[in-house]
């Protein structure tokens, strides 16, 4: 059974999902702008995911090589038992944290121009 100690990382992660799912909301729920300013976003956000896509197939060819490395030397006993799964653990978790955060950063970008139109203040904020 866990101790308070073994629930952190979990309590921890929770609290900072909803801290996120909040600040996306935030985001989605602001002034998108003049169809000029969508139809620039859609272009920018459509070449923004066509690099990830690119650069995702290119990682995952190696993270799949490394991945099968690391799986001989853990059955050879080279290295602990789950080595291999806590790479590909890291690798997935950081691909997330890459898409979701060209996802925002795609989201927020003419969200910003459009509120520095009327203030420097809700462009900042």
């Amino acid at each position: 059974m866990f101790n308070m100690i073994g629930w952190a990382p979990l309590i921890g992660t929770a609290i900072i999902g909803i801290f996120v799912y909040s600040l996306i909301k935030k985001i989605q729920g602001t002034e998108e702008g003049s169809d000029e300013m969508r139809q620039v976003a859609g272009a920018v956000r459509e070449g923004a995911f066509a690099y990830l896509r690119r650069q995702y197939t290119s990682v995952s060819i190696y993270a799949l090589i490394l991945f099968v490395i690391l799986t001989v030397m853990e059955l050879s006993g080279l290295l602990p038992v789950l080595s291999a799964a806590a790479f590909l653990t890291g690798t997935l978790c950081s691909a997330l944290a890459g898409l979701i955060g060209m996802n925002i950063a795609t989201q927020s970008s003419h969200r910003t121009a459009a509120a520095a139109r009327t203030s420097l203040n809700g462009a900042l904020r």
